[in-house]
């Protein structure tokens, strides 16, 4: 597995760094803000190899114009003509490799139509670098997409192995916390995932990375057949739901109103 590092930016925002076992080149995804990682590249003296983007909104792509005037590197990412830096489009399924290591483009629609996550597959240890699709105990707002197909990107995620990594973009898992103990209240796995990440908060550390395991567990958008999380959305909408695009569907304007 590669050391994978938080670059924090703007307000919650997470520039993942990737770097070399054994070596000082880096990887860097969805650099927002092309200051806050030049700075870190030139404080630990690591070489910028390559650029990944899983999609077009600007606190992901912003500082790319930047970036590529600091270094002329590939950049990876999305076939879309809102991200014209990119320099080697992807598609869903398609295979890359850093530094020899199985990587895969997974296409996941729903947040943004053109959205990617990447799944970098080492030795049965597998990392997850999800976007705005999947959060630690949440998902992704619905700007340019449907239900059904945020709700298929999620469940094609959460076929990934148990031990995955997930690194999403933003650190938002108190606020989705929150609300999955709305859906959950005795939940006594999330009370623990709860209980867990106000430690690191205090600590100044990231609640990231979680895993597909965790999120399972204790996320609500994963668990639209759970009999607890079905009672609830009914009860919140105040009717019956025929199946889990539903109860996904009642979840997710729940949040966007919570």
């Amino acid at each position: 597995m590669f050391k994978v590092s938080p670059i924090p930016t703007f307000q919650d925002n997470y520039v993942w760094l990737i770097q070399q076992t054994d070596g000082n080149e880096v990887w860097v995804v969805d650099p927002g803000d092309a200051t806050a990682v030049i700075e870190y590249l030139e404080k630990h003296k690591l070489e910028l190899v390559g650029v990944l983007i899983t999609h077009s909104h600007y606190d992901h792509i912003g500082g790319l114009d930047d970036i590529l005037r600091y270094k002329n590197v590939a950049i990876l990412g999305p076939d879309s003509q809102h991200i014209p830096q990119i320099t080697h489009p992807l598609y869903d399924d398609d295979k890359f490799s850093l530094w020899g290591t199985n990587c895969t483009a997974y296409a996941a629609p729903g947040h943004m139509p053109e959205h990617l996550c990447y799944v970098v597959e080492s030795n049965d240890n597998y990392q997850l670098f999800s976007g705005d699709v999947l959060f630690s105990s949440g998902c992704g707002r619905i700007f340019s997409g449907t239900h059904l197909e945020l709700k298929s990107s999620l469940d094609r995620l959460k076929q990934l192995p148990e031990n995955t990594l997930v690194y999403s973009a933003h650190e938002y898992t108190q606020a989705n916390i929150a609300f999955a103990k709305a859906v959950e209240p005795n939940n006594p796995a999330l009370l623990e995932r709860e209980q867990s990440v106000i430690q690191m908060r205090a600590q100044g550390q990231p609640s990231l990375p979680t895993t597909i395991a965790l999120e399972t567990q204790v996320n609500p958008f994963l668990r639209c057949n759970n009999s607890a999380v079905v009672d609830m959305a009914k009860q919140h909408i105040g009717h019956s739901l025929a199946d889990e695009l539903e109860v996904f569907t009642a979840l997710r304007q729940w949040k966007d109103n919570f």
